[in-house]
């Protein structure tokens, strides 16, 4: 098995512009991410309390993760998808997280099934 950090991505919006962020991320973070060699794992919004979670993903360990998040947060394409955009956030909380179990290992659990 490859070995893949991830990070655990959760912000606060200020409330008029949750549904504007929600709309912005989906039409732009998933692809820019992907191009610099990030998976999206899971992405949920809490809208009552204007709370948006994601977890994002990169093959290697943490250092490969931070050189590839240095050279995504450098790139031209990042400034453009930036630029312009309002102060969304009220606070964000960014760490680096353990996989505890997979979504296969959580599936077989829940049938009975034993994985090889």
């Amino acid at each position: 098995m490859t070995e893949r950090t991830f990070q655990l991505r959760h912000y606060t919006t200020v409330p008029e512009h949750f549904d504007g962020f929600l709309e912005w991320w989906a039409r732009t973070l998933p692809q820019l991410r992907a191009r610099h060699g990030f998976t999206i794992e899971s992405a949920y919004g809490i809208r009552e309390r204007h709370e948006f979670i994601w977890v994002v993903s990169h093959p290697g360990d943490r250092a490969a993760f931070e050189a590839a998040e240095r050279r995504y947060a450098d790139s031209a394409e990042r400034e453009t998808a930036f630029t312009g955009i309002p102060e969304w956030m009220e606070s964000m909380d960014i760490a680096f997280v353990d996989a505890v179990a997979a979504a296969e290992q959580i599936d077989a659990q829940e049938t009975g099934e034993a994985l090889q």
